[in-house]
Order: C-alpha cells, then structure tokens, then sequence
C-alpha cells in the first residue's frame, strides 16, 4: 500500500509542480497540492469499494485537517482530500472524489472528472455541491481518459 502512495504522491508532484497556479508542498509525510491559493488537497484511498470513507488515521495531523484548522506549513485554506478507488488489480485509479470534511462529517463530495476537465467547487464547507458554485476554480483532472470511459460504459 505504501509503494501505490509513494507512486501517486510521486505523479501528483509532476502533474502539478510545474502547473501555473499550484504547489505542491510536503511537510512530514504528507504531500498536498495547493491549487489557485483556495484549496489545499491530499490524497487518501478509499476504506472501501463503495463509500466514501476513508481508514481512520486517529493522528493530530488527520483531526486537524479534517477539522478544517491549517497545518503548521501550511496556509489556512479549505483541506480537500482527493479519494481514490483503485481497480481490482490495483494497478490504476478506477474512480477519484474531490472530498470535504468539517469536524468529523462529509460535507460535499464531487466525482472527478476525465482528464483536463474543469470541476467546480461549492462556494463554502457548508454548501451542498449540487447548489450554486464558486466561480471556475479550475482543479482539473488527472484521471487517464480511457478509465473514465470505462466506467461510464458500466
């Protein structure tokens, strides 16, 4: 499990280290990608193969995030995680959610979208994603096309 997380971490920092817009920051072992200085995204797998719940990591770190209150290192912006399911090989991303807690509850959850495509956030933690949303905040994917076609065929 460690070496997929090593592999995604190591991908995440190509795919947005040199984008304009974001930064990608590691503090400890924890590697997240600041996009447009809104949002500040990690990467969790998902507990399970149908949910959106992610292996409790009971550390002061994880509450804080979760809480929504900024990391030492970090900027107080809105802490996202990006979940991802991987296929039963687990050799690829089947399917990838932006997620937003707050005090220990989901508060939104969007599917990400195939590669390239621009997802829009809501405009506050409290706000359902289906309501209104923020003005373009452009998070694009990183998906490979081809696994998001297959799960639309499904």
């Amino acid at each position: 499990a460690s070496a997929i997380i090593d592999l995604a971490q190591a991908h995440a920092q190509v795919v947005f280290g040199s984008r304009t817009g974001y930064e990608t920051r590691r503090v400890r072992d924890l590697l997240v990608v600041e996009a447009h200085k809104q949002v500040v995204v990690r990467f969790r797998k998902f507990a399970d193969s149908r949910g959106f719940r992610f292996n409790r990591n009971d550390t002061d770190q994880t509450k804080d995030w979760e809480a929504q209150r900024p990391l030492d290192g970090f900027p107080e912006l809105t802490n996202l995680d990006a979940g991802y399911r991987l296929d039963e090989f687990e050799r690829d991303v089947k399917e990838a959610h932006l997620v937003c807690t707050k005090d220990n509850r989901r508060m939104w959850n969007l599917p990400l979208p195939a590669r390239g495509e621009v997802i829009e956030l809501p405009r506050t933690l409290d706000q359902d994603a289906a309501a209104a949303t923020a003005t373009r905040t452009a998070l694009r994917s990183t998906l490979k096309e081809d696994a998001a076609a297959d799960d639309a065929q499904e």
